[in-house]
């Protein structure tokens, strides 16, 4: 997909709403299902930190891979003096947050070359080392009765022990490839293969699964986050921004999604056209990291794009709630730039009348209208009119806030909440960035 968004869900809790102006009940809500209820909007992602998007935007206008990270992360500084080097471990779940459907109880590994190839490498056991041959692959690990067995892919066992198992040889030319991953022995299938560090088979849930663990410089060579056929400047940004996302981690296991980062191993490293410029942003950036005012690795957050020309304060997004000083609203009329190539400077969404009439608390909406928004532009309230579940014709004030004392607001929750009809990211709004909400136009003659 390329450009990706972290998502980092809290927990709902019941939205704040307040009636304005209730009036004589009504015989009953309207009986016809309502108008849709149309939203338009800009941006895709958490809009918090660096856009994507805008970096693209302003490399193309000039920027440095440091001006860039300064305007979306204000009062930083770039530094290579803070925080693991280049050598340190980053530890990769495989398979966190990823429905695995075939032999979820098991691990299955087999090895390949750059070509896509068969390759000789070995599983490395308490007993010694089991030489994965092309010809009985994948071999597949699983955990039962607290041993780790090897078996062939005929069901033949090659190993047993009380141990975890781990590869050898995979060097940068063997490499290891997981079948569940999309691996396959056809020629050009990168999917699922991995050229550095080693992938320790431990135990997890209810079978085993797979931690690649590698030197920080090489994991960073799989990080797929951005297109490597964008201009240098944007992709050294994101490499800054992607080793300090991974240092923060320093010690714990990071997935390999974009619920942390996107991490897709050789199939990023080795795309035959770009991938060389990926790994040139890399090695050029090496050891530089964000670092925040206090002398801490900064929270180096990072989305699509953000909309209506200006990023969201951490303390305002549906995905975070917290505050930091430099990840505060900022000017980003780059997000919007029509040479950014961005796909959703603009985008409209429709829901159901009645489904967005559930999430805030009515039977049927009417009209909609946006009261106040927060300094980023996504709406903090909104004026409701509609009828009530009981027939009563009412107008709420509807904040959609997490609890009384939170800033993040109506546009927040409905980026969360509100269902879709069609589209949109996984059934939701792309952001909260909404510029208006409106209704398409009755098709009855009830008001």
């Amino acid at each position: 997909m390329g450009v990706v968004r972290r998502l980092v869900l809290p927990l709902l809790a019941a939205p704040l709403l307040v009636a304005l102006l209730p009036s004589a009940a009504s015989a009953a809500v309207p009986t016809s299902p309502g108008p849709d209820v149309v939203v338009a909007g800009s941006g895709w992602g958490h809009s918090v930190g660096m856009s994507q998007y805008g970096a693209r935007a302003m490399a193309q206008a000039g920027r440095s891979a440091e001006q860039i990270l300064t305007h979306y992360y204000p009062g930083v500084a770039v530094r290579s003096d803070v925080g693991p080097g280049e050598g340190a471990i980053v530890s990769v779940h495989l398979f966190r947050h990823r429905t695995i459907t075939t032999a979820p109880d098991r691990v299955l590994l087999m090895g390949k070359s750059r070509d896509g190839g068969p390759a000789a490498i070995s599983l490395r056991t308490a007993a010694g080392d089991v030489p994965l041959d092309p010809a009985r692959a994948p071999y597949n690990v699983s955990f039962q009765a607290g041993t780790y067995v090897v078996r062939a892919s005929d069901g033949t066992e090659v190993a047993r022990t009380p141990q975890p198992v781990h590869t050898v040889g995979n060097d940068g030319t063997a490499m290891v490839a997981l079948p569940q991953l999309g691996a396959t022995l056809e020629a050009g299938n990168r999917s699922g293969m991995f050229a550095w560090g080693t992938v320790e088979v431990v135990q997890g849930g209810s079978g085993v699964v797979p931690v690649l663990r590698q030197e920080m410089g090489e994991y960073l060579k799989g990080i797929a986050e951005m297109p490597s056929s964008w201009e240098p400047a944007a992709l050294q940004a994101q490499a800054v921004a992607a080793r300090t996302y991974a240092a923060r981690f320093d010690g714990q296991t990071i997935s390999a999604t974009p619920v942390n980062q996107a991490y897709s191993g050789w199939a990023k490293e080795g795309e035959p056209t770009f991938g060389a410029r990926w790994v040139a942003a890399v090695r050029d950036t090496a050891g530089r990291k964000v670092v925040a005012p206090d002398g801490s690795l900064a929270q180096t957050f990072y989305s699509s794009s953000h909309g209506l020309g200006r990023s969201e304060a951490s303390s305002a997004s549906w995905a975070y709630g917290s505050s930091f000083s430099y990840l505060r609203s900022v000017d980003d009329p780059w997000s919007l730039a029509e040479g950014s190539g961005n796909p959703y400077r603009s985008w409209l969404a429709k829901a159901d009348n009645a489904g967005f009439a559930g999430v805030v608390g009515l039977a049927r909406v009417n009209s909609v209208r946006v009261v106040s928004r927060s300094e980023g532009g996504s709406p903090l309230e909104l004026d409701v009119d509609g009828w009530r579940s009981d027939g009563v014709r009412t107008t709420v004030r509807w904040k959609g806030a997490y609890s009384a004392s939170d800033g993040r607001g109506a546009g927040s929750r409905l980026r969360l909440a509100l269902p879709l009809k069609e589209g949109g990211a996984s059934g939701r709004l792309r952001s909260q960035q909404i510029s208006a909400i409106t209704l398409a136009p009755f098709t009855d003659d009830e008001d």
